[in-house]
């Protein structure tokens, strides 16, 4: 007690030294961020070795596709061909692959439920017309641009690692034209009028990846597609036809993956850091909000449209 009776107070606002327990809290946090950040880049480099094996064995050696190509007397059809087939084998193939496959994937389905028979109906005949004639239309009319910059036809087959650095570039290329085509797509007056067609389905199916209006088809589909490779041939001079190939038909898998309505842990896209799983854009198609971006969630969590910042704004809402 001092004089007058009052006790005295410890001092406030000094710094505390944290306990043992807690500094063996913070330490595991660290070991943990360490061990997370290690499995990571193992897995990126797993994958990345991976594809390049498969690229290894399945790219056509250079006598195979100048085989191909003499067979050709216009580069115009056989590019035409080319591109519209690998886009078609992929979508068409995965899908019917994830058909036979669905009893076994059933554990890792997201949504319960099934779709109208109508909304398939409606979906089967969009998909077609959109594969038949819009995408004809785009691929042929984007032609003279891609000739005009430099895609490389007749040239030397790429390297696995040709093709992987072009991959890597359309990825960026793709995920940001995407993200603000998308995004674009959900302004009031542009989602009731184009946009809303592809939210017709709550549940997506890999189908769904391409049952959207002609014009989004157009400009957020076809457009974030080819826009990789024109910018890579613009800026180096060379863009060579079979790795525009390969891209297209590992975009138009990861967009299948993204909308097939299961979370499949053994996806190998889901070994590439930074990009959302089929649960994100299952949440965006059943919330119509959020998660615009396809392959990385950096521009989600740069402009705040990722779920998480979507369901703080709602939260924030209902105080």
């Amino acid at each position: 007690m001092e004089k007058g009776g009052h006790t005295k107070q410890p001092k406030q606002g000094g710094p505390t030294t944290p306990g043992p327990a807690a500094a063996e809290a913070a330490k595991g946090r660290s070991i943990g961020c360490a061990t997370e950040l290690v499995w990571a880049v193992l897995k990126t480099a797993l994958a990345l070795a991976a594809f390049r094996q498969l690229l290894q064995s399945t790219l056509p050696t250079q006598e195979r596709w100048d085989g191909w190509h003499a067979q050709w007397e216009s580069e115009f059809m056989f590019f035409m061909v080319l591109a519209h087939s690998a886009h078609f084998v992929a979508f068409v193939g995965l899908n019917l692959a994830l058909l036979a496959l669905a009893p076994l994937l059933e554990p890792y389905r997201l949504q319960s439920g099934t779709n109208s028979p109508d909304l398939l109906w409606n979906c089967a005949k969009l998909v077609v017309f959109n594969n038949a004639v819009v995408q004809p239309i785009m691929i042929g009319s984007g032609y003279p641009m891609f000739e005009t910059v430099g895609i490389v036809i007749a040239g030397p087959v790429p390297s696995p690692l040709e093709v992987m650095a072009t991959i890597a570039g359309c990825v960026v290329v793709e995920d940001t034209a995407f993200y603000w085509a998308h995004r674009t797509l959900h302004r009031p007056e542009l989602y009731k009028r184009i946009h809303k067609i592809h939210h017709d389905f709550k549940m997506p199916n890999g189908f769904a990846a391409e049952y959207a209006h002609p014009v989004e088809h157009t400009l957020a589909n076809l457009f974030p597609l080819f826009a990789g490779p024109f910018l890579i041939a613009l800026t180096t001079g060379r863009c060579h036809l079979v790795s525009i190939l390969v891209w297209t038909m590992f975009r138009v898998c990861e967009s299948v993956d993204g909308h097939c309505g299961y979370n499949l842990p053994f996806s190998p896209y889901g070994l590439f850091p930074g990009r959302p799983n089929s649960f994100e854009h299952d949440w965006h198609h059943s919330r119509n909000a959020g998660n615009f971006a396809s392959f990385f969630t950096f521009w989600d969590d740069a402009m705040g449209t990722s779920r998480e910042a979507v369901h703080a704004r709602l939260k924030a809402k209902a105080k």
